[in-house]
């Protein structure tokens, strides 16, 4: 379960978030769509913007530890071409200590679907019990752990440059010689620049 003195701060992020959004967000997103290139008519698209920053607020659950924890990051997406980008995610995992950094692409469909898959590292932080049988902790002991991310959110705008967008992530991650799964359920509060 989440701790109850985290659990709060989402939903203050997202009342911020829609008070900070000014009273034309309403508008229709076919503005910041790639539009059809309208000189010689080649049919090629043009974007309205290359790159986005946004900040991940969310859930994790892992299935190791059978157990949901708060997760806060941020991620940087650079378009490629109008419906292919690369997206550059960092996590932190509270209560196990974990950061999770992934480089998935991103197939972005006209509706705002987005679909992303690739690669990425977790580094688990583990503490070693102690050798003297007190049931003490002797130190910390860090784990890089490769894994795999795949995903989709949702991409709604708020006016021109602001979006938020549900997300659900499922990571494989090679743990002990074996995958372990962590389902990812975050809103991602983005600027498009």
């Amino acid at each position: 379960m989440m701790s109850r003195s985290r659990s709060g701060v989402a939903p203050l992020l997202v009342m911020a978030w829609l008070v900070a959004v000014p009273s034309g967000a309403q508008e229709t997103a076919s503005r910041d769509e790639p539009v059809a290139h309208e000189e010689g008519g080649s049919g090629h698209e043009e974007l309205q913007h290359r790159n986005a920053f946004g900040l991940v607020v969310g859930g994790t659950y892992e299935s190791e530890e059978e157990d949901t924890f708060f997760t806060i990051g941020v991620e940087y997406e650079r378009v490629i071409k109008p419906r292919f980008a690369v997206l550059f995610e960092v996590e932190h995992i509270s209560e196990i200590d974990a950061w999770v950094v992934a480089a998935p692409f991103v197939y972005r469909h006209r509706s705002g679907l987005r679909l992303l898959a690739g690669p990425g590292l977790e580094v688990k932080t583990r503490r070693r019990p102690s050798m003297q049988g007190e049931g003490g902790f002797e130190g910390r002991k860090e784990e890089n752990l490769f894994l795999m991310r795949f995903g989709a959110l949702y991409n709604v705008q708020l006016g021109k440059s602001k979006t938020i967008a549900p997300t659900l992530n499922l990571d494989y991650v090679r743990e002990d010689g074996h995958w372990v799964e962590a389902l990812v359920l975050a809103v991602t509060f983005g600027f498009e620049f």
